[in-house]
């Protein structure tokens, strides 16, 4: 066989200039719009994500309520919180499902560096986000009767109904913060929120869990006190840090959420106490990097997201978060809002 002709030169050239202007690096211009079209995109699917999570959420809080109150036949009660569970693992099988073409493959015409500074870690939060709420739904599966859908609900069961919908509903808001935030930057309204009604909401959601360990929790804040800040951060971090002190306090001691207003009156110190492990001093600023203690993880799962979203929303309303803690003792998270008028 005698080989091929080799093209022109002419043609040689015109191929060596196309593929130069092919290798050829993006302006910073080209890259921002790039990165722009990217976060729009991500925006749609993200807003499209949680807006049928807070759906399905709605339909399986209802269910887990009307449980709660004792307010369905025997067997409706399973099915409804079956139902409710069902819908939310749904949405999260669909979305990942409908997401995975864009996120695993990178378009030719995207700059590299772009696509690893705007798209990779969105998708890293959207991995945790899928794997954590998968974790909560199965964990709250776990918790019905296994004898049939004709059984009732015991009272415990149904308290852990709930909660299962309030981790579910934790876990989805920290990541809703975390994605927005990623997407848009953190902005925080300024309302007027009552806290007392806040901390009670926070510990209805991990009552059952605290009770069937025999932790005590307790809400020390007094009736009317309000703060000024955003009514959905402030309920992330104080279901956050809630659900942290619970995770690592041993059975049989007690956690606190306390807020007092200052001496001056402008001021409220919120905080979350407990009893637990403690946080040595060394590991004390890793935590807020999502770095787990050697100690934590050998007391309990998790994926280390939990006090760096702390953070950054405490500093979005115009706070710091502050973190006392003794090994063995416990630890006790704090921050300060400004008093409502």
């Amino acid at each position: 066989l005698t080989p091929a002709p080799r093209p022109a030169v002419a043609s040689d050239a015109a191929a060596a200039a196309d593929g130069a202007r092919d290798a050829a690096p993006l302006d910073e211009e080209a890259k921002a719009a790039q990165a722009a079209a990217l976060r729009a995109r991500m925006s749609a699917m993200v807003d499209s994500l949680f807006a049928d999570l807070r759906d399905a959420q709605t339909r399986g809080r209802a269910a887990a309520e009307r449980v709660h109150e004792g307010e369905t036949a025997p067997g409706d009660g399973e099915r409804s919180v079956t139902d409710g569970f069902d819908g939310m693992l749904g949405v999260v099988r669909r979305h990942r499902g409908e997401m995975g073409p864009f996120f695993e493959t990178k378009d030719a015409d995207t700059d590299p560096a772009v696509w690893s500074r705007e798209v990779e870690p969105v998708s890293d939060m959207l991995l945790g986000l899928f794997h954590d709420l998968n974790n909560a739904l199965s964990i709250g599966m776990m918790s019905l009767p296994v004898d049939g859908l004709d059984a009732s609900l015991k009272p415990t069961t149904r308290r852990a109904a709930v909660a299962s919908f309030g981790h579910a509903e934790t876990t989805a808001r920290s990541y809703e913060q975390l994605l927005r935030g990623r997407l848009h930057g953190v902005h925080a309204r300024r309302e007027t929120v009552a806290l007392d009604a806040l901390a009670r909401r926070a510990f209805r959601d991990v009552e059952s869990s605290a009770i069937a360990r025999d932790k005590r929790v307790s809400i020390e804040v007094p009736a009317g006190l309000a703060v000024v800040a955003d009514p959905d951060m402030l309920a992330v971090v104080l279901a956050n840090l809630l659900q942290n002190a619970l995770k690592y306090t041993p059975d049989g001691r007690s956690v606190a959420v306390r807020a007092a207003l200052a001496p001056d009156g402008r001021a409220v110190r919120v905080s979350v106490d407990d009893t637990g492990i403690g946080i040595a001093r060394a590991e004390r600023a890793g935590v807020f990097e999502g770095r787990r203690t050697k100690a934590g993880r050998a007391m309990a799962p998790g994926t280390g997201t939990g006090l760096p979203l702390v953070k950054r929303l405490v500093e979005a309303m115009g706070a710091t978060l502050r973190l006392r803690s003794t090994v063995g003792r416990g630890s006790s998270f704090s921050f300060e809002l400004p008093a409502a008028p």
